[in-house]
């Protein structure tokens, strides 16, 4: 199975519940930021899209706001090879993009011991917001959303999140469709409580380090083309 997911959104948690679910030989390391670091193998793996695509370009993580705008080489050889395997893919994708990079610069500043603040304001703040932001992550929901239309298109089997409803709002329908997709388990409520209790450590987090960022999952995310759309190293 692969995961493909947003920055912030939990896709190494989620694949580390997964290998408990399943007895799947996947070294996880934790940290004291909430932090899941998988060490992905045959058996499961996990991603941000532009690893994907930066396995075609020379410097990929040279700048986070680094466009990438070249259709990939190499995601025709992916697709080609998730069809030849039936691989199971995950997309866990964010209605709001300022909530979960937040979370992501949360974590990553406390990992890299504050040497960078990697914090934002909320999106519904005043006009100063930073332009560039406005313009590139929302693009982040409109490239996940067509990771999966590819996979649809190309019979992959996909199973699609929003983080909202798989962490805050639908947190035991989210792990029953897990269930679905993978087969069933013994004691699926000890799975949803190890999801609720990630959130919660998670909203913990901004609480204390960046508590003006306002939950806004609600809002019509921007529509996507099922064209290639411009993308950005998230």
């Amino acid at each position: 199975m692969g995961l493909f997911f947003a920055g912030g959104s939990g896709g190494n948690f989620i694949a580390s519940l997964l290998a408990d679910m399943y007895s799947i030989p996947l070294p996880v390391e934790t940290t004291d930021a909430n932090e899941f670091i998988c060490h992905g193998n045959n058996f499961i793996t996990a991603h941000h899209m532009f690893q994907v695509w930066a396995l075609d370009e020379p410097n990929p993580g040279d700048g986070h706001f680094e466009q990438f705008t070249a259709y990939p080489s190499r995601w025709k050889e992916w697709l080609e090879l998730a069809k030849q395997n039936q691989t199971h893919f995950i997309i866990i994708n964010s209605k709001d993009p300022c909530y979960t990079c937040n979370l992501g610069g949360i974590k990553a500043s406390i990992k890299e011991g504050w040497k960078f603040k990697m914090v934002t304001r909320d999106m519904l703040e005043s006009g100063d917001r930073d332009a560039k932001f406005n313009a590139s992550w929302p693009k982040a929901w409109k490239r996940y959303k067509w990771a999966e239309q590819q996979y649809i298109k190309n019979n992959i089997p996909v199973t699609y999140f929003e983080f909202d409803e798989l962490f805050l709002t639908d947190v035991k329908n989210s792990i029953k469709r897990l269930c679905d997709a993978f087969g069933p388990v013994n004691n699926i409520d000890k799975y949803v409580k190890i999801a609720q209790d990630y959130a919660n450590k998670n909203q913990q987090l901004l609480t204390k380090y960046n508590n003006n960022v306002i939950v806004n999952f609600n809002k019509e995310p921007i529509r996507y083309s099922k064209r290639y759309p411009r993308i950005w190293a998230v």
